[in-house]
């Protein structure tokens, strides 16, 4: 399930739920109730955050409500991007060293940089080639957060999002290799910071 995208998504068994965010406080929990009656899983792997903000709030409400009704039978495996990104580009290598990432709002994304851990700037698509050439990043060495808007990337730069295969498949990497441990309750992780507007004075 990833909850800081565009829409909510949801994968279970060979059912797929693309959820606007508009309107999601009124869709989310009737979906997962549906699906916990069809087929009473007990773990989730949840993308959460950061950024998106209502997306990441109206998820772990319905999560944690959803355990609640069914007497904490749900075990969640909550990854932050930022985490799960860093690890498979430093010890995995499946990654290149900076990422695309998307922040819940649609012009604006952040450029990270996974071998300082840290964000480069905010900008926008129409900035970014500028950006790049400012920074010397070169086509090979930077990847797209997956965003479920097939508009939301220009064309050139589609190619290069993570699939949903890759993600259950990191997320698969990371709890063997850090021995992550399951919780009964989500914690949205926001991780926002005060900058909203792009601004060049931060390239």
């Amino acid at each position: 399930m990833n909850i800081s995208s565009d829409k909510v998504f949801l994968h279970c068994w060979a059912q797929e739920y693309f959820l606007e965010r508009n309107g999601i406080e009124d869709q989310l929990g009737e979906v997962l109730v549906k699906l916990w009656k069809q087929e009473h899983f007990e773990k989730v792997y949840l993308l959460n955050g950061p950024w998106g903000f209502t997306n990441l709030r109206v998820g772990a409400i319905c999560l944690n409500l959803l355990n609640a009704l069914v007497g904490n039978q749900i075990s969640f495996y909550s990854f932050s991007k930022i985490d799960l990104f860093k690890f498979e580009y430093l010890e995995q290598k499946n990654l290149p060293q900076y990422g695309i990432i998307y922040i819940g709002q649609r012009r604006n994304i952040r450029l990270w940089d996974f071998d300082e851990d840290k964000k480069i700037c905010q900008t926008n698509f129409e900035d970014l080639e500028w950006v790049l050439q400012q920074k010397k990043i070169r086509d090979y060495q930077y990847f797209c957060d997956l965003v479920y808007d097939e508009a939301y990337y220009p064309r050139d730069l589609q190619e290069k999002a993570i699939s949903a295969a890759n993600y259950f498949k990191f997320m698969q990497e990371y709890i063997q290799a850090k021995d992550l441990s399951s919780d009964y309750e989500v914690h949205a992780n926001y991780m926002m910071d005060p900058i909203i507007t792009p601004s060049k004075k931060h390239f």
